[in-house]
C-alpha cells in the first residue's frame, strides 16, 4: 500500500500560501485545495543548470530566451550527466526534442560547438511557466509532433521580429534626430556665411568712397624679430588716385610725389 502524502499550508510574512510536502516547498501563492504542479525532473534539472553562473559548458543567452550549449565536448563531459541519463550528445539533443524544443541557427556558424535551443515556455524570468512542458508521447502520426515544434518556431520569430522592430524604430528616431541637427547647422553657416558677404561688400564699397582701398596682412619682418609688423599694399586704382590729387597740390613746384615708391 503506497504511502499518500501530505500538504501543509502555511503562511508566508508576506501573506502568500506556501505549499509543504515532505519538508519541501512545492509552490506559492496556492489555495489549499489546489494540487500543486509538477515539474518534469529534466526540465527541472536543465533550469538550474543553464541558470548556474559557474557553469560555462550552458547557459541562457543574454536575452534568457534560448538555452545555449556553448561548448559540446565539454558539455558532455561536465555537465550532461546532471541533466539526463543519455549516454551521448545525440540522445540529449533527442530528449531535448521530446520536450518540445527547437534548435536555432545561431550567427557565429563558425563555431560549430555551440548550438542553442527555444521553447516558449522555458525562459529565465519565467521559471513558473516549466511545469506547462511535459514530454511527447510517442503517436503514430507525426503531424502533431511537428505542429508543436512549427509552433515554437513561430513564437520564436515573432520574439524576433518585434525586437527587430524596436531597433528599427530607435533608429529612425535617431536619423529623425541627426537630420534636424544638421539643418539647424547649414543655416547657422548659411546665416554667417551671408553676413561675412555683405560685411566685406560694404567695407569695400566704404574704401571706394573714401578713394582707396587697403588691405592689412600680419607677417614678420625678420627672423629676429617676434613681434608682429603691419603691411599695408596700396591697390594700383587708389594708388593712381592718390597720385593724381597729390599732382594737383604739387603742380607749381615740380616735386616728386612720396607715393611713386610708397610702401611700408
Amino acid at each position: 500500500m503506497s504511502r499518500r502524502k501530505e500538504f501543509v499550508i502555511e503562511k508566508h510574512s508576506n501573506g502568500e500560501d506556501i505549499v509543504i510536502t515532505d519538508g519541501k516547498e512545492i509552490c506559492t501563492n496556492m489555495c489549499k485545495y489546489e494540487k500543486p504542479r509538477k515539474k518534469a525532473s529534466f526540465i527541472n534539472k536543465l533550469y538550474i543548470e543553464a541558470c548556474d553562473a559557474s557553469n560555462k559548458d550552458i547557459s541562457f543567452d543574454e536575452e534568457g530566451e534560448k538555452v545555449v550549449i556553448n561548448n559540446k565536448k565539454e558539455f558532455v563531459k561536465k555537465s550532461m550527466e546532471k541533466i539526463s541519463n543519455a549516454k551521448d550528445y545525440s540522445g540529449f539533443v533527442r530528449q531535448l526534442n521530446n520536450y518540445g524544443f527547437t534548435k536555432i541557427k545561431l550567427y557565429d556558424e563558425q563555431n560549430t560547438d555551440k548550438e542553442a535551443y527555444f521553447h516558449q515556455n522555458f525562459s529565465r524570468d519565467a521559471p513558473e511557466n516549466l511545469y506547462l512542458i511535459h514530454r511527447g508521447k510517442q503517436k503514430k502520426n507525426e503531424t502533431k509532433e511537428n505542429i508543436i515544434s512549427l509552433v515554437n518556431s513561430m513564437q520564436y520569430l515573432i520574439n524576433c521580429n518585434f525586437k527587430l522592430q524596436n531597433k528599427i524604430d530607435y533608429l529612425n528616431e535617431r536619423v529623425n534626430v541627426l537630420e534636424r541637427k544638421n539643418q539647424s547647422v547649414f543655416e547657422i553657416l548659411g546665416y554667417a556665411f551671408k553676413q561675412g558677404i555683405n560685411t566685406n561688400l560694404q567695407t569695400y564699397v566704404d574704401n571706394l568712397n573714401n578713394g582707396g582701398f587697403i588691405t592689412e596682412n600680419s607677417k614678420y619682418s625678420s627672423p629676429n624679430k617676434k613681434d608682429n609688423h603691419l603691411t599695408y599694399h596700396i591697390t594700383s586704382d587708389s594708388k593712381q588716385n592718390l597720385q593724381l590729387e597729390n599732382n594737383k597740390k604739387n603742380k607749381k613746384s615740380n616735386k616728386k610725389t612720396v607715393f611713386e615708391d610708397f610702401y611700408f
